[in-house]
């Protein structure tokens, strides 16, 4: 007549000791080596590209809940971001350095360089103006052409920079500066590139490329340089990513 209640204590105790060691198993904290076997297994080609949400969706609840895993989380995120603009410096950086070549074989007589995010072009003086004029000079038509005919190709922006060196006349090499430079930006528009993307800028004689203030001093420091910003769709898009990660 007893077994029956004893049957019912046996089965209560039985329950009761699986609930305890369902919540011990719940609130016990991994260790980390647990978490950090779990992690290595889980951590593919896509964790390493910073996909979180393949981690996610592969780690155990219990191991979600951990500060180690949290960390890794940011670790993997903050390591993800660092590759991806170090990607971006390197494309924009084999974009520009092609660029700079391309351009510099239109003409021998273009210096091109490669400065920060743009290509740097220079025009040198004795083609462009002659001293105290703003007047484009007609042996500089064709590579000025060239150089336009290029960039308008090209998803580009343009920023053209003016020079002049009269000594002694500070206002004058301002307002002479400027309106070569404009009158450069004019010939590129006339010859089919976007005005939108072209600006002029009047440098007076800041960066001096020659000190000898003779002739040929001045004559190399009265050039044009035009630099070249790439705004194509995959760097631009790659930008954004980096910058909204």
């Amino acid at each position: 007549m007893y077994r029956p209640f004893y049957l019912i204590i046996s089965t209560f105790l039985a329950f009761s000791l699986a609930g305890c060691s369902l919540i011990s198993n719940q609130s016990t904290p991994v260790s980390d080596d647990t978490l950090i076997s779990e992690i290595t297994e889980k951590e593919t080609f896509s964790l390493k590209k910073g996909d979180t949400n393949a981690v996610y969706a592969t780690i155990s609840p219990i191991s979600k809940d951990t500060v180690q895993f949290k960390q890794l989380i940011q670790e993997i995120e903050t390591r993800a971001l660092k590759n991806q603009k170090t990607h971006i410096s390197k494309t924009l950086k084999e974009a520009l350095l092609k660029m700079s070549s391309e351009i510099k074989m239109l003409s021998d007589e273009l210096n091109t360089d490669v400065k920060g995010d743009t290509v740097l072009v220079t025009i040198p003086g004795h083609l462009t103006f002659a001293e105290g004029s703003n007047t484009i000079r007609a042996q500089s038509f064709k590579i000025m052409a060239s150089v336009a005919d290029y960039t308008q190709k090209n998803e580009v922006e343009l920023t053209v920079y003016g020079y002049s060196y009269m000594e002694n006349n500070i206002n004058k090499n301002k307002t002479m500066s400027y309106e070569r430079a404009e009158l450069v930006r004019l010939f590129f528009i006339n010859q089919g590139f976007n005005e939108q993307k072209i600006n002029a800028i009047g440098k007076a004689n800041s960066n001096p490329i020659s000190t000898i203030k003779d002739f040929m001093g001045r004559q190399k420091n009265r050039r044009v340089e035009i630099t070249i910003k790439l705004t194509s769709e995959p760097i631009q898009s790659l930008n954004h990513k980096a910058k909204h990660d």
